[in-house]
């Protein structure tokens, strides 16, 4: 419906140059994003698409719920759009699907819901009465995994790295988020190495965040026809090559995205050369990333064999 009434003429959504891929509606489960140019017709006739949409579908669209963002008008033309709409208007940042959007990078404070999200993961969980075996699940299950959605779309702070690091190291040994004293049995560099190497497995921030964002590399590469692909390679297009694309200043973490990763061409399909004949995963990005960092620790053959016994866990770690 969008799509149709922009070739109409009736809303105009948002375009980097003229001819290019024209952005006016982004839509995930029931969030919806409709993007358009500061001008009374525009939104008058966005206001006549979204209660054209409710009439065909018998979906009444809550206006209360919603919110104008203006970006780089005043204050005064927003109110006076934001009327035309019938919602009220909030300035970036916001939070959308769980995540902060900003105009410029993350601070550390817009990293701290994801840290008090963990520790009150940890608060109704009885980590004291539960086994080292018990522990180790629970975190990587459950902590390890709470940050992934971040790591996807952001690139973690070190600080940040650190302090989670903290409350799992703190969980495994203590079972709790506070400070206790108590024994570590090992360190943590060795309690993170893969379990055929005598570690417990436990995965790595830095690697994994390098894992998740270098999907969009490949995607960037793999998938060109994607919609947000041809948004940014219109974006940049004085500055994009043929195949590895040269970003100004503005497009420095794309950049660092795109380098994380390294490409073959074979049979006009593009290959990850980290696995022959298999396109990129953030499970095999994560065991590329931690070769090179790995701990230089002799590693006991015996230890090999630790892991490959079908018992539980709390036996296996005094084995």
């Amino acid at each position: 419906m969008c799509r149709e009434a922009a070739l109409e003429g009736w809303i105009k959504g948002l375009a980097c140059s003229r001819g290019a891929t024209v952005l006016n509606i982004s839509q995930y489960a029931d969030d919806t994003v409709m993007f358009s140019v500061s001008n009374y017709p525009a939104i008058e006739g966005l206001r006549f698409i979204i209660g054209c949409f409710g009439l065909l579908s018998g979906l009444r669209i809550n206006f209360d719920k919603s919110a104008l963002v203006p970006i780089n008008i005043s204050s005064g033309e927003a109110e006076r759009l934001a009327g035309a709409l019938g919602c009220v208007t909030q300035s970036l940042p916001i939070r959308h699907l769980g995540l902060p959007l900003v105009a410029k990078k993350l601070r550390q404070q817009d990293w701290l819901p994801l840290l008090d999200r963990m520790v009150k993961r940890l608060a109704g969980w009885s980590g004291r009465m539960l086994s080292l075996g018990g522990k180790l699940t629970l975190l990587q299950a459950v902590l390890s995994s709470v940050p992934v959605f971040y790591m996807s779309i952001f690139t973690m702070p070190k600080g940040i790295q650190r302090k989670i690091d903290v409350i799992r190291r703190r969980f495994l040994w203590s079972g709790t988020d506070r400070e206790v004293r108590k024994p570590h049995l090992v360190s943590w560099e060795l309690a993170c190495l893969p379990r055929h190497e005598g570690g417990l497995g436990i995965r790595r921030l830095d690697a994994m965040n390098k894992a998740l964002l270098a999907k969009w590399g490949w995607q960037w590469l793999a998938a060109p026809q994607c919609g947000w692909v041809c948004f940014f390679r219109e974006w940049y297009r004085p500055q994009v090559g043929s195949h590895m694309p040269s970003l100004n200043r503005q497009a420095e973490i794309l950049r660092g995205i795109l380098r994380t990763i390294s490409l073959s061409d074979r049979a006009d399909k593009l290959l990850w050369n980290g696995e022959d004949g298999r396109d990129y995963t953030a499970k095999l990005g994560y065991g590329w990333f931690i070769r090179d960092t790995r701990v230089n620790t002799p590693i006991i053959p015996k230890i090999l064999d630790i892991w490959r016994p079908k018992v539980p866990h709390k036996i296996k770690v005094f084995l």
